[in-house]
């Protein structure tokens, strides 16, 4: 709108005055519908965006709700709008937000925020955890509301939760492990740094943990001739190897021997950290040692000395005239000659179990039986097997065929090479199980204690012989279980349950 004129009076003070209200009043309305329009531009983006937000008026009551906030507090919009936040906060979290509110509208920067973790309840009463950000609504005018933006923080309070609950889980285990732990650091020399200890070490090595924290381990732990050994260790942990490996360390009570594993992991700022776990195998060392010294000893000797009574029994069965005492020299010839041919199957039984583990191995059931099957048709004619095994893999290797053979020497043996076998094999839904059922008397019920393990080894109650006890061995070897039951072909039914490779 103009007013205009050519005379330079034209227009009395009055007529002036009341052209400046005109103005003033015109510019005051332009203003407002813009306002008015940005405002309706951004009640327009805040209704239709996707994410949960809010408005609340100068009164702090709700004036806008999107869809999405709504929902997921189970309301309908028109419910909330015009409620207070008491509606969906507690009083503890109302008077939360109440105070960001009061803190923003004192610093008076319309561009800042604060945010708050609170709880917002549904409407069916259950809390759910919410972070909120807090703004000023935007106005020239004075303080028009605020704005706040929520997020759900549900899945990341239960994570929070998750983790405390392993970490706590974790601490118990460690502290209560009844094996040595240290957790260490790796430093650019690979050398494990002391971040913890657990009870266990402290009882073992005599250090408490105020005592090794920031020092290396090996300064305290290492013997002077394990000093090469122990950072080849640190070196392969340091490289992401789990080293698994039998060392001699220093304790509170002297040198005692561990088996020791390395177990790295990588944080989340790349540091390298390490658990060392020493399970004291010095019992177990010890007795090994013992028992080879006097395995070695007493083979040594009673193959000497049974050596010496074959050949006498030899010289006496030949020389003397008296039948009675040729025919006792014979007997005793032959179990001197059963007891050396026992010495030397049982270093050969170590031997072959000495090997490594066969776990780390599979066979083909069908084709070891058969194999074995077949060497017995050439050399035992009469005897009769009967074989129905399911071409399987199962975890082992060559030494099944050891007990598999001793099973079938141990029918020839007791029952005749005339008897009848049968060789068969069942997949149970859990293991392979191999059974070697006979015809013959069958293996008396103490021998079957013994050897299954039900009743303890005693000078009374030991066992005929190696061959049950080789067939049990090669089983266990294998991660298997060795079961008695009785053949409907009249004798005894022998059971390796044995782990199924592709089943």
């Amino acid at each position: 709108m103009t007013l205009g004129t050519t005379d330079p009076d034209g227009f009395e003070e009055a007529t002036v005055s009341m052209a400046e209200v005109l103005a003033s009043t015109a510019a005051v309305a332009l203003e407002r519908a813009d306002r008015e329009q940005d405002l309706l531009r951004y009640r327009t983006v805040i209704e239709n965006v996707q994410d949960m937000v809010y408005v609340r008026d100068a009164e702090g009551r709700f004036s806008l709700v999107t869809d999405p906030l709504a929902e997921w507090l189970g309301f309908d919009r028109e419910t909330l709008l015009g409620a207070t936040p008491d509606e969906i906060l507690s009083d503890t979290g109302a008077a939360a937000v109440e105070s960001v509110v009061d803190r923003l509208r004192s610093e008076g920067d319309p561009d800042a925020s604060e945010r708050i973790e609170t709880e917002l309840v549904g409407a069916d009463g259950r809390a759910r955890p919410a972070e909120l950000e807090v703004s000023l609504f935007p106005t020239d005018d004075d303080f028009a509301g605020t704005v706040g933006v929520v997020r759900d923080r549900s899945e990341l309070v239960e994570t929070r939760e998750l983790l405390e609950t392993e970490r706590d889980r974790f601490s118990y285990l460690f502290d209560n492990l009844p094996d040595a732990v240290v957790e260490s650091t790796l430093d650019a020399d690979d050398r494990p740094v002391v971040r913890t200890v657990n009870e266990a070490f402290t009882e073992v090595f005599g250090y408490e943990a105020d005592e090794v924290v920031g020092d290396s381990i090996n300064e305290h732990v290492l013997p002077e001739g394990e000093r090469k050994s122990g950072r080849e260790l640190d070196h392969r942990t340091a490289a992401g190897e789990r080293p698994r490996h039998e060392v001699r360390r220093r304790t509170a009570d002297g040198f005692r021997e561990f088996l020791f594993r390395g177990i790295p992991y990588e944080t989340g700022d790349g540091t390298t950290r390490s658990f060392g776990i020493y399970t004291d195998i010095t019992a177990r060392k010890q007795r090994e040692r013992r028992m080879e010294v006097l395995n070695r000893v007493l083979r040594h000797n009673i193959r000497n000395d049974v050596n010496v009574i074959l050949g006498c029994a030899e010289i006496l069965a030949d020389r003397v005239e008296d039948d009675d005492l040729a025919t006792r020299a014979t007997e005793l010839r032959e179990k001197a000659a059963e007891l050396t041919a026992l010495s030397d199957r049982a270093r050969s039984l170590d031997r072959t179990m000495r090997r490594g583990s066969p776990r780390d191995s599979t066979v083909s059931l069908a084709t070891l039986v058969e194999g074995v099957v077949a060497g017995y048709d050439t050399e035992y004619p009469a005897l009769t097997v009967e074989t129905a095994v399911t071409d399987v893999q199962v975890v082992g290797d060559g030494r099944l065929a050891l007990a598999v053979e001793e099973l079938l020497d141990n029918v020839v043996e007791h029952a005749g090479a005339g008897s009848t076998v049968r060789v068969e094999s069942e997949w149970t839904g859990e293991d392979v199980r191999l059974c070697i059922a006979d015809d013959g008397p069958g293996i008396p019920d103490h021998e079957r204690s013994v050897v299954g393990g039900s009743a303890e080894i005693t000078q009374l109650e030991h066992g005929s012989g190696l061959g049950l006890w080789v067939v049990r061995w090669v089983c266990e070897s294998c991660g298997g279980r060795l079961h008695f039951g009785e053949s409907d072909l009249g004798g005894t039914a022998v059971v390796l349950s044995l782990t199924g490779a592709d089943v």
